[in-house]
């Protein structure tokens, strides 16, 4: 098996029916396998002016990205977040699809350190979080996940507003612009604080190679994660169109499926392996206190799904695991010192058609610097 390298420039156009892709430095590579992982294109330009806002250190305006324009010291969020002291405050999500569903909600957070800073004298209790959501669910593909944040929002007296979305921010006066996404019309709030998701687009490329369905993602089987038009292309991660929650930690479930369907596909073998879509993505629910939400396809619920929720003494424990063990897990997925989840150290197998032997020793499965050559 060969990798062809890239330059280090991009794709800018996939020719599928010819089995090749142009770079952006105008060189042609032809592929006899191609997986598609591009994630979804983040679209600020749909938001006028938020891009102005948003770069500026001293302006309330910020999202769940760095700007590329930052030095990695600088920080914007962290500023504005432990600093914000009164008035209108708001989280803006966006339509579906966006990246960054559920991992991105950090509006439990919020009020969290909000409600301990004006315990403590340091925020005016004259203030307001209130959540811009233009879609009925904040969980496309779980109802548990969706119920568990309605119910808690309307604990914590957090205010949502359905069916609007935000399309332009004016830095200098410190307005939002909303829009209802049934009827159009639009009106104009001042505010103190404003974070919002990123909105995203479809890449062009995939559009117009003829790969995407009609949401702008990637026509894939949902199982096999194969193309349903060309078989030799396969997608992992978010730009998939698969019917569960995108998260880091899907992607890399995915990421196994992939691996052995293509090393089948190559040797003209049927593909095996399925994902179950099987996701795992974390709340914060404070500054200390941690839950996941977990399922699979069909609105399944893992057997861990929104386990300690309650922001209790376990939900602690959870975080406080989370955050001293697994930077030296993705350190070590990185280093290739094992396969990652679900098994870590042993790599991840899947049934074989009947009559069919395994080709590979054990040993393949332990040591996964030592992969198989084809």
């Amino acid at each position: 098996m060969y990798t062809a390298h890239s330059d280090q420039v991009g794709s800018q156009t996939i020719l599928p029916e010819e089995n090749a892709i142009i770079l952006r430095n105008g060189r042609r590579i032809s592929y006899g396998q191609l997986v598609v992982a591009m994630g979804q294109q983040v679209n600020y330009d749909a938001i006028k002016g938020f891009e102005e806002a948003w770069q500026d250190f001293d302006s309330p305006v910020f999202t769940n990205l760095d700007h590329p324009s930052w030095r990695s010291s600088n920080h914007k969020y962290t500023r504005w977040h432990y600093n914000f002291n009164h008035g209108e405050a708001y989280f803006c999500i966006p339509q579906f699809p966006f990246s960054g569903e559920v991992e991105s909600y950090n509006f439990l957070l919020s009020q969290r350190i909000w409600e301990w800073q004006t315990a403590n004298g340091r925020q005016s209790p004259i203030k307001r979080l209130t959540i811009i959501q233009p879609n009925e669910r904040f969980v496309q593909y779980n109802d548990a996940g969706d119920q568990f944040f309605k119910e808690e929002i309307k604990r914590r007296n957090i205010n949502v507003e359905y069916g609007l979305k935000l399309v332009e921010v004016n830095k200098q006066q410190n307005t939002a612009i909303f829009e209802d996404v049934k009827t159009g019309s639009r009106q104009t709030r001042p505010f103190n604080h404003l974070y919002a998701v990123a909105p995203t687009k479809p890449h062009d490329q995939l559009v117009k190679a003829g790969l995407t369905t009609s949401k702008g993602l990637l026509d894939v089987n949902i199982k096999t994660l194969q193309h349903n038009k060309f078989k030799n292309i396969f997608g992992l991660g978010d730009v998939n169109d698969v019917p569960t929650t995108n998260c880091f930690w899907a992607g890399f479930h995915q990421l196994h499926v992939v691996r052995n369907n293509i090393e089948r596909n190559i040797a003209g073998k049927s593909l095996n392996a399925e994902y179950d879509g099987y996701s795992k993505v974390p709340i914060l629910l404070g500054q200390n206190t941690l839950t996941f939400l977990c399922h699979k396809y069909n609105n399944e619920n893992a057997w861990h799904n929104l386990y300690f929720s309650n922001g209790g003494f376990l939900a602690s424990l959870r975080y406080y695991n989370w955050c001293k063990n697994f930077k030296k897990a993705f350190i070590d997925i990185y280093l290739e010192k094992n396969w990652g989840p679900p098994y870590y150290k042993i790599k991840k197998s899947f049934k074989l058609p009947e009559g069919e032997s395994n080709d590979h020793g054990f040993l393949s499965k332990l040591l996964p610097g030592k992969k198989e050559s084809h």
